[in-house]
């Protein structure tokens, strides 16, 4: 085996693993904020569909419900089980939560729970749901999205109020909880999850091989 071939090999062997390492250091931010946005991306130039994971990590009681992202257009194609790309009855497509002490940014892609539907679907605390899928049109698929959503006290006395922090206060009147700890609000910016290839993958793995396997070599000359 070359020394040339061996250099090349560790070489791509430590971009993998950086590449992995970023990975997961971006799962792990997810899991830590009070709600954890990211997306893969699908499709191609012209027609990438994002799909967004929404992860709850507000406290027990407390449900996200509705989640919004703010794309170059409207294009939902697909809900999660019991959403809706809708608010006040239908009547609004788009939402603004400055005047909740939100960022003054107009999200034009919704996820919101179907009223009555008692948050069956809704994002329960300690999980993460997919399926907010939108279709962008741009020749290159974004690296980032400004997103918002809004936890709820699920619980029937108001006994789950959030307390962790982080969040802007919520002046929406839903089933008479207007505080910031019963119905609070988020905001931020999702990144793109890129899988590494199965290839890559694979290489990875014949890197590791082959460094096991000059060490040994090394070690019995």
């Amino acid at each position: 085996m070359s020394n040339d071939f061996l250099v090349g090999a560790v070489k791509s062997f430590v971009k993998i693993g950086v590449l992995c390492v970023f990975l997961a250091l971006a799962g792990a931010r997810a899991f830590a904020d009070p709600v954890g946005v990211s997306y893969t991306v699908t499709g191609s130039s012209g027609a990438w569909i994002l799909d967004f994971s929404v992860t709850n990590n507000l406290n027990a009681g407390q449900d996200v419900y509705l989640f919004g992202v703010l794309l170059p257009a409207q294009d939902v194609t697909n809900n999660p089980a019991d959403y809706q790309n809708c608010l006040n009855g239908c009547t609004q497509t788009t939402f603004n939560p400055s005047g909740d002490g939100g960022p003054n940014l107009t999200y034009n892609n919704l996820w919101h729970i179907i009223p009555g539907n008692n948050l069956a679907n809704a994002i329960t605390f300690g999980t993460t749901l997919s399926g907010f899928e939108a279709e962008v049109t741009s020749l290159t698929a974004p690296t980032s999205v400004d997103w918002f959503a809004y936890g709820l006290d699920a619980t029937a006395n108001g006994t789950a109020p959030y307390t962790g922090g982080g969040n802007f206060n919520a002046g929406l009147n839903i089933a008479g909880f207007v505080s910031p700890e019963e119905n609070p609000g988020f905001d931020g910016v999702a990144g793109v999850v890129t899988a590494p290839e199965p290839s890559a993958l694979l290489f990875l793995a014949a890197g590791l091989i082959a460094l096991v396997g000059l060490s040994r070599r090394r070690i019995s000359v």
